[in-house]
């Protein structure tokens, strides 16, 4: 199995998860423990994949990473991209 094909298969289980979260959430009886508990699993189980198969990165990704939490102008920089600026 490649890695491609391995993350497609692991993003597909973790739209699923995220999903029937939603989904039971929304429930007229969202209320109930049962339900609760159910969501708050599925949820759990979705940030687990997450580590399991985080981002690709790409240069784009890892530059607003770097300018994350830096506010105002000092937080430009030149998209690795295009010509423009992110923020």
């Amino acid at each position: 199995m490649s890695d491609a094909s391995y993350r497609a298969g692991a993003l597909a289980v973790l739209s699923v998860a995220e999903e029937d979260a939603a989904a039971i959430r929304a429930r007229p009886d969202a209320g109930g423990i049962r339900q609760k508990a159910a969501a708050e699993a599925l949820e759990a189980f979705s940030a687990a994949v997450r580590l399991v198969a985080p981002e690709p990165r790409s240069a784009v990704s890892e530059a607003l990473r770097a300018t994350k939490g830096i506010s105002g102008d000092k937080g430009e920089i030149p998209c690795p991209d295009c010509a423009g600026r992110l923020r």
